[in-house]
């Protein structure tokens, strides 16, 4: 039903500790709140232009854990729009001992490895401990977002063809019109030559993978790349000036390669259902919530500065954060231009496993005289 995500903003006070079902209020009077006989965005923005003219878009959590989390406030938008929504995600989850129940999804050059599975509110791991997956599967059925939720989660041992083929097969099975890869940081704008990455594996395998996908299956302007938390990433040494520089070499190189970026704002149901979700998960798995959703939620709601939400002050205790008003925000580029300005996309293109891109993205670091510094940026 579209009230589900229309009509007034639902407090998340609206919802019980254990997910119970999402509040509904009257419709709105914001002009950001389209009443509940509307089918329309809540965002304005390139994005949602694109989806628009799209039926069945998948979202991906580009770095794994809690990125598909950081693709919710798209989901829960797209879904007002009537469009069919599917979401998949990078897994630091074991899927090792996964039950038998869920299924395992061959990969034609995994025969003898399990490296892809469609995780639904029952899927068990026997390791419960951290499974945002299956948590997320729970909000979305008890709420009645769908009836039968999966995300389609991958081993992050996978590798860039494993990526690849997995993403060939959820494309083909759903007719899948438009590929939307989030990353919960900004760390996966990283060339590769700088100074510091962050955390880079799991993205550049995503980007990569998404990146090789046929055009015969799924043409490259319907392989749309996100990023939302600006500056989490400071704690891996990652250096605002080289986001922004990067982003304006896109911007200069490549048409169509950087296209808005857009903050997601507080009133905005999308965003409620988004933090709901996060809480769900949090009160689930106490000792793995999330910080960078923890940081994006803190930041849209105003929060500054080394402010620690309550449910990681544990985590973070000893950490600095810098929660700002950009943390909020979507930027949104196209893969192939991500893709593009990866200068060490051929030394992993070809991996089949994580160790392969680890040793690739090793062997191009290794191969630098010097490592690019930020510039200085006074603001």
């Amino acid at each position: 039903m579209i009230s589900k995500f229309f009509g007034s903003p639902v407090s998340s006070d609206d919802s019980s500790s254990s997910g119970g079902n999402v509040g509904h209020g009257e419709p709105s009077s914001s002009s950001f709140s389209p009443t509940a006989a509307s089918v329309r965005s809540e965002m304005n923005n390139s994005l949602i232009q694109v989806a628009c003219n799209c039926q069945n878009i998948l979202i991906a959590g580009c770095g794994g854990g809690f990125d598909v989390y950081s693709g919710l406030p798209l989901y829960f938008d797209l879904k007002a729009m009537n469009k069919n929504v599917y979401l998949a995600n990078l897994a630091f989850t074991d899927l090792s001992r996964m039950d038998n129940k869920t299924e395992s999804i061959l990969l034609p050059s995994y025969s003898s490895k399990k490296v892809l599975y469609a995780v639904h509110a029952d899927s068990n791991n026997h390791d419960l401990v951290y499974f945002p997956e299956k948590y997320l599967c729970e909000f979305l059925k008890q709420n009645s977002f769908d009836e039968n939720p999966i995300v389609y989660t991958f081993d992050r041992s996978t590798g860039v063809v494993g990526i690849t083929e997995g993403y060939e097969i959820i494309i083909q099975r759903h007719g899948i019109d438009l590929l939307i890869l989030v990353d919960g940081g900004n760390d996966s704008l990283m060339r590769g030559n700088e100074e510091q990455l962050g955390s880079p594996h799991e993205d550049c395998m995503s980007i990569a993978g998404v990146y090789a996908i046929s055009e015969n299956v799924l043409p490259m302007d319907k392989r749309i790349m996100t990023c939302i938390g600006f500056g989490v990433d400071h704690f891996h040494g990652v250096h605002s000036s080289l986001f922004f520089e990067n982003t304006s070499s896109i911007i200069s190189q490549y048409d169509g390669g950087f296209k808005g970026a857009f903050s997601v704002l507080k009133e905005w149901n999308c965003f409620v259902l988004f933090k709901q979700a996060c809480d769900y998960a949090f009160k689930k798995m106490p000792h793995n919530a999330s910080i960078v959703s923890s940081s994006i939620i803190a930041a849209i709601e105003g929060h500054y500065g080394n402010y620690h939400p309550p449910e990681i002050k544990d985590r973070v205790k000893y950490s600095t954060l810098y929660i700002n008003p950009m943390m909020g925000m979507y930027w949104v580029y196209s893969v192939k231009a991500i893709a593009n300005q990866l200068m060490y996309l051929s030394f992993i293109k070809d991996s089949q496993s994580m160790m392969e891109v680890a040793d690739g993205l090793r062997k191009y670091r290794n191969s630098l005289k010097t490592f690019r510094k930020p510039s200085p940026f006074p603001h």
